[in-house]
């Protein structure tokens, strides 16, 4: 069995690891990183990488180890390239430990890819600050920091659109306001459309069916998707199961599926008899979500008599 010690041995000597000794970079302390830190610093970039991919993949098939310490460290890396895919790394981390570095690196770092990259992973935090996951000062300093970014003109719209779109969840006028004005602005609106949908209020209900009716695809589609918490949009994503654009159709008619009710259903039900396969299989998905919401011990849905062909 190995050691921290020959862990850290065999990084400075350039050995791949196994997935046994990486394991022990999990839940490091302070001495330790310290430790990581100095071997670190003198790794080539492409083994850092390399590391950092093997770390990240590791997390995501076992949800016992928990490598964030490693993933906070390599996002203070002098490479942009590895503060991004540190960032990427805690795509589903909620550890409060990063949300101090999160917010540094969308606001301050001077590559746009890193402040993009932390503004979308500010999402999950922006929820967890609405749902009351933190404290409101936590919860507002998220909130200031992302609609910075937003509103500024001297950022790319790339970032300001990850950080439009992870703002959403918050429920406070300010937010309210950027997303107005963002939907006035082409380059920032299917970010708009997606804070819309993420803010799951009603008063955006006509906005969104506005929005369906988009001479932009991308728009259409996103609004389709926005829709999925929107009762009030069912016939407006309606007119959407035959728009010329298929992502647009399909978005549709899964937003249906998961609103449900007789309405949703006579539309699916309409799909389902499409001879467009791949329209008939996303109505047959959608009619069984309904029925499994509406009755999850029911019969034998929609397409189950098909799932031999």
């Amino acid at each position: 069995m190995s050691t921290f010690k020959e862990v850290l041995e065999g990084l400075a000597t350039h050995r791949r690891l196994r997935p046994h000794q990486t394991k022990l970079l999990s839940g490091l302390g302070s001495a330790e990183l310290e430790e990581l830190r100095s071997v670190w610093a003198r790794l080539p970039d492409p083994e850092r990488m390399t590391l950092l991919a093997t770390l990240r993949h590791q997390s995501e098939e076992d949800a016992l180890v928990d490598f964030d310490a490693v993933f906070e460290m390599a996002m203070g890396d002098p490479n942009a390239d590895l503060r991004r895919l540190a960032v990427g790394a805690v795509e589903n981390s909620r550890s409060t430990r990063l949300l101090p570095r999160l917010l540094d690196l969308c606001a301050h770092d001077p590559d746009e890819m890193v402040r993009g990259a932390a503004a979308e992973r500010l999402a999950g935090f922006a929820y967890e600050a609405e749902v009351g996951q933190f404290s409101e000062r936590e919860a507002r300093e998220i909130e200031t920091v992302l609609l910075q970014r937003a509103s500024s003109e001297t950022e790319t719209l790339m970032v300001r659109a990850a950080a439009l779109a992870s703002a959403g969840y918050f429920s406070t006028e300010a937010v309210r306001d950027e997303v107005r004005r963002a939907l006035t602005r082409p380059g920032l609106r299917v970010a708009a459309v997606r804070a819309i949908g993420r803010n799951c209020d009603p008063m955006w209900t006509e906005t969104l069916a506005e929005q369906m009716g988009s001479g932009d695809a991308a728009v259409r589609r996103e609004a389709a998707v926005a829709a999925a918490d929107y009762e009030g949009c069912i016939e407006a994503l309606s007119e959407l199961v035959d728009d010329p654009d298929m992502s647009v159709r399909l978005a549709a008619i899964s937003s249906l599926g998961k609103l449900g009710g007789p309405e949703a259903r006579d539309v699916l039900v309409y799909c389902y008899e499409s001879s467009d396969p791949a329209i008939k299989k996303a109505a047959t998905d959608a009619l069984r979500e309904i029925d499994e919401e509406e009755d999850p011990l029911g019969s034998v849905g929609y397409g189950e008599e098909n799932d031999d062909e």
